[in-house]
C-alpha cells in the first residue's frame, strides 16, 4: 500500500473539515428554520412583547347638496351646501377630547 504525501494529506484534511463545517452550518440552519433548536436562557426569559394601544382616528367628509346663487349685495356667485362629516376611530385605544376644526 503506497503512502499519502504529506500535501496530499495535508489537501485531504483541508477538504474534509471545510465540508465538515458546511454540513454543521448547514444543520444548524434547517433546524433553526423548522423550530427545533433550544433556547439560549437569555431567550426564555424575555417576555412577550406587550400589545401598544393606540388610536387611529380617520376623518369623512360628504356633499349632500350644493347650489350656486348670487350674493345680493355684491351681486357675487355664491355656493351654498350642507355637509356632514364624522371621524372614526379604527384603531384599539380610546381617543379622548377629539375636536373636528
Amino acid at each position: 500500500m503506497k503512502r499519502m504525501s504529506r500535501k496530499s494529506f495535508i489537501a485531504l484534511l483541508i477538504a474534509v473539515v471545510l465540508i465538515g463545517a458546511f454540513a454543521v452550518g448547514f444543520l444548524i440552519i434547517s433546524q433553526r428554520e423548522r423550530g427545533e433548536y433550544s433556547s439560549t436562557p437569555e431567550e426564555q426569559s424575555q417576555n412577550p412583547p406587550q400589545l401598544v394601544l393606540a388610536p387611529v382616528l380617520s376623518a369623512y367628509l360628504y356633499e349632500l347638496n350644493g347650489y350656486w346663487t348670487r350674493d345680493s349685495g355684491s351681486d357675487l356667485p355664491i355656493y351654498v351646501t350642507n355637509l356632514t362629516y364624522g371621524v372614526r376611530n379604527a384603531g384599539n385605544g380610546d381617543a379622548e377630547s377629539v375636536t373636528v376644526v
